[in-house]
Order: structure tokens, then C-alpha cells, then sequence
């Protein structure tokens, strides 16, 4: 097969995947949700709304007895009555629909949206208790009978609409609509007994616009796949990658700033350039043999390495007395909605597995497949092939390998596989040579399952059992052939928690540098469980039963390693206490034991606050250039500058969040619904949006490929290194240049830490602030020497 056909296929295989988006949005009457259909809501809310301001300034003021809709719609905004009623109407454009029904409907919208705007303004409390427990409720009707039952509950009595009453409201607005904006049309016709009947659809005009218009998008949105010929190296912002003439050129840095975009073509440098496009020309292959071991798990329904399970899980039992019992039934329901959440997760995993196998079959057949690379704006790299690609789920990465190898002639060069095989297998916390020693003592077991022997647990036991598989593979044909074997094995190797390991070299903090392996040391440090042993403490000294009960469930490592590893980016103690809920039920999910009954709330709350301030005691100095970095963004918002700053080897970052003006309307009991084709931004900068996302944004910024990783790749090539692949803060390189990787990683990290780059970030926001301007100082150095993470054997191993 040909590139140029391989492209037209994926132009045919996103057309059916727009298809498919475009049926089910028909299917369950929510086109407004559909590209054509959200540019209708915009266009058509606008002009309705005018028109309703209009039409009330006259109607309210003119002689005459007042039209019956005026105190209706004197009850709510013009533009929340025209975003309801143009997305009643647009939901269903597909299809031929009854006048008078389709009255009702927006009237009776109309109707909920007066209810629970009075909620709000009366009980915003209760409103907000009823719209949790609605939330994942469905149905129109229900959420009706539930809103008026909740205002009975507060005693908040409305008078129901009379359905002649939100008729002719729903009547007044689609006329309306059909008048000012083109989109509709009214119909009369005969029945089959010569009886005339109304019918809304959309005008010719607008079905042909909307036919056009998902014609042209359906072509705009292929579905991408690795390629089978060297991509097109990016020498210029416009174009790299896939050279295809199939569909509009995606840009190298993925950004909506046309003017962003433009000015890279002079303050891109070459580095990141040459980066990118090494990347990019790795070669790789389909791994067969993983590939089919994946195909026979999913076959059996083996939930194994993200894999989700063939069957959904069985509900709960019905209590024998729920028909009376209100408590009893409360629990089941409980219960039973988070088993039903459950399974709707799963559907679409599902959907991602067998996406993922479809790729790697139709890729198995090419000796030679690679993957075009885009850029944020901070400079992170992702590859634009979808489902099958090295920074995918652990399944998928582990059926992909390098192209090529090279040969394994020293015990150096052999370690690697040593040490892959006991990673993988989930022991990457002991010293190196404890590592090797763990795979000689196993040597049997691993040259079974290197012999496609999987009958025993072992290999079902490992943190990632279809990359341990590999490994077992690849180190028993190293051992059969000894000196000279030739591995083309991605080999992994990852950093300590990054973004705290950069905030501990900005500050020079060694006991952070320690704690995430900057520093050397005889074994290797576990950010995550230092955390872990602090809240042990903590938990020990509380006189709260609660802490007891924590302590008898188990608290280790896994207890904190999402909440430390996600405090570089923007960790609250909200989040905290999400992360803190997920990880309290998958180890109820995996033992089957729960000590806490239904009510989670207490303890995730309470161990969630104690994580919060023990990450605190252990990386103090993440918090404090987080703080920093917090306060240069305030007072360039404050100023009206957007923030902007070049990385160590030259990729221009523009951070730009801006306010929008969105019209929030609350049509379902549930949660409020967005529109958000509404969604327009205003031009004034969001300060909470830029101070959430700033210190993530930055420290992104050296980690990307105009940053650290960028410095590393072109140390490597420099150094003879031919085949790389990136995951953010994990390096995959073949087990020959395991060395030179690791050398040339260590070198890049004092190249870039050594300056003083938040004095430096300091000084270019300076140069954006008038003189006027109040700009905190930087922190206080700690005194580490980062030069010493040349000896650090665990800072990327």
C-alpha cells in the first residue's frame, strides 16, 4: 500500500466517524450539538433574542389590551429565551415535527427555566442538593415532576402554566424564529382524511446549508493513522508531517492565534525544529506476537493493564422490603448508580480497545510505520496518529517496537533488559542491582513466559503485564544468543515525579532534590511514599476514630502518588480530595472490602486535608515557586499584558485565557447546561483561568521539547543516537544507547538548570510591565548543586 492511499482511507474513515457522531446526535434529538447545528444556535439566538426585546418594548407599552405572552416572557431574560427556545427547535431539524407539540415543548422549557430560576434566588442551597441528586437522571418529564416537587418541599408555590398559556408562548417564539431568522419554516398539509395539519422544519435554504455543511466538515476531520513513509520534516510553522493534499494542513504548534502562529516563522528556533523532526522519523512497527496476546486477553475478557472487562458489573441485589422500606431503598439506588456510572466508563474503553486493535492490524502488515508530531503551546509533543501511538494506554504502547535494533555486545548494554523486565514488572523501587539480582533468582519463570509459556500468574501479577511479556521475550533471546543479539525493545526511562524534580533545580532545594532523586543516592527516593509516611504520622497522632479506621485499611504509596504528582500542575485542595476519592474506591473495587458502608464523603474529606498538608512538609519549594510564578501572572493580567516567554532553546510560549460571555441556562434539573457555541470571548484576560494555569504552563515549558526533552534529543543525535520516542517526562530509546541517553539526559538537565531561569522569567515580564508596576521578587535559593545529578543514577532511569 501507498501513502496517497492510505490517506484517502483515512479521509473515508473519518467521514464514517462524522457520520456516525452526526446519526446518534439525530438519533437522540440533540443536533444543536452537531457542528451545523451549533453555528445555527449561535446565529439564531442573536437574532431571536433581539427580536423578543423588540417585540416585549412594544407589546408592554402600546394601547390596548397586553398579549397574553407578555407576562410570561417578562419572566425571563430575552437571551435565555431565545437559547431555549432556538435549541428545542434546532434538536430535532432532521426530522418533520408537529406544530403544536413542538409549541408546547418550548413553552413548557420556558416554564422550567422561570421554576428554577425562583429556586435559585430563593433556595440556592436546596437547588444545588436537587441538582445532585438528579444529575445522572434522565428524561425530560421526570426532571419537570422532580422540580415541582422540590418547590413544593420549600414551600415555593407556582402557578403551573395552563398549556394554552405555554402554547402560545412556544407559538410567539417559533414565529418568530421562522420571521427573523430563515432557519424554520411552517408547513400546512393535508392529512390522509383531508384534514389540515402544521408541521416546523427547516427552511430548504438552511437544509441545504446544513447538508453542504457536513459535507464539508466531514472531510475536514480524517481519522489519523501512523504513516508508512517517512513524514515531512518541519522546516517551517505550516508544514511537517503528513504531506497529504487529502485535507487542510495541520500547523506544527496547535494554536487558535493566527497572529501566534504567524510570528513562530521567525522565533521558532532550528533546536526545536530538529527535535521534533527526530521524533518524528523514528521508526517503528506493529510488535505482533503483544499484539495477539492482546487480542486473546480482550478475547477471554481478561480485565489485565487497562484492558477494560468483556461484562458489565451486576447490579446489586434489590433489598426484599425497597417497595417499603424508603432507607433501604435510598442505599440500593446509591449503590446501584455508581455501578451503572461504572459501566458507561467501561463502554468507551471498550470502544478504545477494539480501536486500537483495529489500528495495530491494519498497521501489522508494514515493516516500517511512523508518527507525525504536533505542539501545544508550551512546546509538549503529541503524536497525531489516534488509538496506536507510544504515548497511548500501557496495552497499546507495549505492541509497538523500534524498526530497527542494534546489536547487544557488552554487559552495559545488556543491563537495560535487566532492568525493563523488573520495571515493568513493578519493582522499580529497589536499587538497580537488586533489580538484576530479582531477574537472575526468576530466570526460569521469565524464560517460560520469553517462550510464550503464559500459564502461570507471574506475569499476570505485573504492574504492566503486556510490556513485562515483551521484556520477558526480549531478555530470553538475549540469553539464548548471548553477546551480539539484536534488540529493537523501546526501553523506558522516566523521570521521578518531573515537575517536582524542576521546581527543586529552579530553587535549589536539595531536600526536594533528594526526595525526587535529583541528588544521588544509594537507594532510590519514592517522592509518593515520603508523602505516604507523613500522613501516617499525621493519621497516628489524630484522636478522630476516623484515622484509626484509614490506618487499619491501608495507607501507602498509591494512597498519594496522583496528589503529590499532580501539585506542579495546579494541585487544590479540592482536587486533592477528588484524587483522594478515586483511589478510596478502586481499592474498595480491587478487595472487595469497605469498611466506610455508602457515605464516603467523611473519610475522603478527612484523609484528603491530611494528604494536602503532608505533601506540604516534604516539597515545600513546588508550592513556593508555584506562588512565584501565581503572582507574575496576577500582575500581568492585572496590566492587561498577555504572558509570553521563550523557553531554554527557543519556543515562544503565549499564555492567553480570555473571559467569555456565555449565556448559562439551566433547562434540566441535573446541572446547569452551557451552550457553549455561545461561548464568545470578550477580550478581557481570565485572571483565575491564568493563575490556575500558570505555574502547570511553565514548568510544561521546560519539560517539552523546548525545554529539557528538546535539549536531550539533540545531545542524543549528536552522540550517534538513532531511535527515540518521547512520552512527556519518559524517554523510550533501544537498550545499545541506554548509556548515551541516559548521559546525554543528564547533561541537557544542567545545560537548562544550571541558569537562573526564574530570575530570567522575571526579567522578561519586567520588560512587559510599565515602570509603574509591582512585581514580586524571586524566592530564596536553597543550596543545591545541580551539577550532581550527573552522578544521580535514579533521576531518569
Amino acid at each position: 500500500m501507498r501513502q496517497s492511499k492510505l490517506d484517502k482511507e483515512m479521509v473515508e474513515l473519518g467521514k464514517q466517524r462524522y457520520s456516525a457522531r452526526k446519526a446518534k446526535a439525530t438519533e437522540i434529538s440533540a443536533e444543536s450539538n452537531t457542528i451545523p447545528g451549533r453555528m445555527l444556535l449561535n446565529r439564531a439566538t442573536t437574532e431571536l433574542a433581539n427580536e423578543i426585546e423588540s417585540w416585549l418594548a412594544k407589546a408592554s407599552t402600546g394601547p390596548g389590551r397586553r398579549h397574553r405572552c407578555v407576562p410570561f416572557l417578562q419572566q425571563i431574560s430575552p437571551q435565555k429565551a431565545a437559547v431555549i427556545a432556538s435549541k428545542v427547535v434546532i434538536d430535532a431539524l432532521s426530522a418533520e415535527r408537529m406544530l403544536t407539540g413542538t409549541c408546547i415543548a418550548v413553552g413548557r422549557a420556558i416554564e422550567d427555566e422561570v421554576l428554577l430560576s425562583e429556586l435559585a434566588d430563593e433556595h440556592p442551597d436546596f437547588l444545588r442538593k436537587v441538582q445532585k441528586q438528579t444529575y445522572k437522571k434522565v428524561g425530560q418529564k421526570f426532571k419537570r415532576r422532580f422540580a415541582r416537587e422540590a418547590a413544593k418541599a420549600v414551600d415555593l408555590v407556582t402557578k403551573r402554566w395552563a398549556k394554552a398559556d405555554a402554547l402560545a408562548v412556544g407559538l410567539l417564539l417559533i414565529e418568530m424564529l421562522a420571521s427573523r431568522t430563515n432557519v424554520v419554516e411552517i408547513i400546512t398539509k393535508l392529512n390522509a382524511r383531508g384534514r389540515r395539519y402544521c408541521i416546523i422544519q427547516a427552511s430548504k435554504d438552511i437544509r441545504n446549508w446544513i447538508k453542504s455543511c457536513h459535507e464539508y466538515h466531514e472531510s475536514l476531520e480524517p481519522m489519523f493513522l501512523p504513516m508508512i513513509e517517512k513524514p515531512l520534516e518541519w522546516n517551517n510553522p505550516w508544514v511537517g508531517g503528513y504531506a497529504s493534499l487529502e485535507w487542510k494542513p495541520r500547523p506544527l504548534v496547535k494554536s487558535r492565534s493566527k497572529a501566534y502562529q504567524e510570528s513562530l516563522s521567525t522565533s521558532l528556533s532550528r533546536s526545536v525544529y530538529d527535535a521534533v523532526n527526530f521524533v518524528q522519523n523514528t521508526p517503528w512497527v506493529v510488535d505482533a506476537a503483544t499484539a495477539q496476546l492482546v487480542r486473546e486477553c480482550w478475547a477471554e475478557g481478561l480485565a489485565l493493564d487497562g484492558l477494560p472487562p468483556s461484562r458489565d458489573e451486576e447490579l446489586p441485589t434489590k433489598p426484599v422490603n425497597i417497595d417499603t422500606d424508603q432507607e433501604a431503598r435510598r442505599q440500593w439506588r446509591k449503590a446501584a448508580a455508581k455501578i451503572h456510572f461504572l459501566n458507561e466508563s467501561y463502554e468507551s474503553q471498550r470502544l478504545l480497545t477494539l480501536k486500537s486493535l483495529f489500528v495495530a492490524d491494519k498497521m501489522s502488515e508494514h515493516k516500517r510505520i511512523w508518527f507525525p508530531h504536533q505542539l501545544d503551546f508550551r512546546g509538549r509533543g503529541y503524536p497525531l496518529p489516534l488509538f496506536l501511538h507510544p504515548q497511548g494506554v500501557s496495552y497499546a504502547k507495549a505492541m509497538l517496537r523500534f524498526a530497527d535494533g542494534a546489536p547487544l555486545k557488552t554487559d552495559a548494554q545488556q543491563f537495560p533488559l535487566y532492568i525493563q523486565v523488573a520495571n515493568k514488572y513493578g519493582i522499580d523501587k529497589l536499587t538497580l542491582k537488586q533489580r538484576v539480582l530479582w531477574v537472575e533468582s526468576n530466570r526460569k519463570l521469565i524464560e517460560e513466559i520469553g517462550r510464550g509459556d503464559l500459564g502461570g500468574k507471574l506475569w499476570r501479577e505485573a504492574d504492566e503485564p503486556f510490556a513485562f511479556v515483551a521484556a520477558c521475550r526480549e531478555i530470553t533471546g538475549m540469553w539464548r544468543q548471548g553477546s551480539g543479539f539484536v534488540s529493537s525493545l523501546p526501553i523506558a526511562m522516566d523521570a521521578t515525579t518531573q515537575g517536582l524534580q524542576i521546581y527543586s533545580m529552579l530553587l535549589r532545594d536539595p531536600v526536594a532534590a533528594l526526595a525526587t532523586n535529583v541528588l544521588p543516592s544509594e537507594h532510590p527516593s519514592d517522592p509518593y511514599k515520603f508523602v505516604a509516611d507523613k500522613v501516617i504520622v499525621r493519621l497516628r497522632a489524630s484522636s478522630d476514630p476516623m484515622a484509626v479506621e484509614l490506618l487499619k485499611f491501608g495507607i501507602d504509596r498509591s494512597t498519594t502518588k496522583r496528589q503529590t504528582m499532580t501539585l506542579p500542575y495546579g494541585l487544590t485542595l479540592h482536587s486533592c480530595i477528588g484524587y483522594t476519592r478515586e483511589w478510596l474506591e478502586d481499592k474498595i473495587r480491587k478487595h472487595g472490602h469497605n469498611p466506610f458502608g455508602l457515605e464516603m464523603y467523611k473519610p475522603v474529606a478527612f484523609l484528603g486535608k491530611i494528604i494536602w498538608e503532608s505533601i506540604g512538609d516534604v516539597v515545600g519549594s513546588a508550592q513556593r515557586g508555584m506562588d512565584f510564578i501565581r503572582a507574575c501572572m496576577a500582575v500581568l493580567i492585572e496590566n492587561d499584558v498577555t504572558p509570553h516567554w521563550m523557553t531554554p532553546i527557543g519556543f515562544p510560549v503565549r499564555m492567553r485565557y480570555e473571559n467569555y460571555d456565555v449565556i448559562t441556562v439551566s433547562t434540566r434539573i441535573g446541572a446547569k447546561a452551557k451552550v457553549l457555541s455561545l461561548r464568545q470571548e470578550n477580550g478581557v484576560q481570565s485572571k483565575r483561568k491564568a493563575l490556575n494555569g500558570g505555574p502547570a504552563n511553565y514548568i510544561h515549558s521546560l519539560d517539552g521539547f523546548g525545554g529539557l526533552l528538546g535539549h536531550t534529543i539533540n545531545l542524543c543525535a549528536a552522540n550517534g543516537v538513532n531511535h527515540l520516542g518521547s512520552v512527556h517526562d519518559q524517554i523510550l530509546c533501544l537498550a545499545a544507547d541506554y548509556m548515551k541517553v541516559s548521559s546525554c539526559v543528564r547533561e541537557a538537565t544542567i545545560d537548562i538548570f544550571s541558569r537562573d531561569l526564574l530570575n530570567e522569567f522575571r526579567q522578561g515580564v519586567l520588560t512587559m510591565l510599565p515602570s509603574s508596576a509591582n512585581l514580586p521578587e524571586v524566592p530564596e535559593y536553597g543550596s543545591l548543586d545541580v551539577s550532581k545529578v550527573r552522578d544521580s543514577d535514579y533521576y531518569f532511569n
